[in-house]
């Protein structure tokens, strides 16, 4: 997932679309987040897919087997937690 292209122009004019509407889904993303997609768009509020994603993906969690860690650093790297912070 990655910002829109003219997000940084929108956001010094103050003309931002919901937060939802702030990300592209890329290639690969479905498998992750499949049922918050519906249309190739984001459905719901980010703060909600956020959430999900920490708590599904344990990336709290400090002890994860081997098959978790591995999705957990795939989750990591097509949703940073960094880019959230921004909306």
């Amino acid at each position: 997932m990655k910002l829109i292209p003219n997000f940084a122009d929108l956001l010094h004019k103050v003309k931002l679309p919901r937060p939802e509407k702030c990300f592209l889904i890329e290639l690969g993303n479905e498998e992750y987040i499949q049922k918050w997609i519906k249309n190739g768009e984001i459905a719901f509020e980010l703060e909600e897919l956020f959430e999900w994603i920490k708590t599904e993906y344990k990336h709290k969690k400090e002890y994860l087997t081997h098959e978790e860690r591995k999705i957990s650093e795939e989750v990591k790297k097509r949703f940073p937690l960094e880019q959230w912070r921004l909306i």
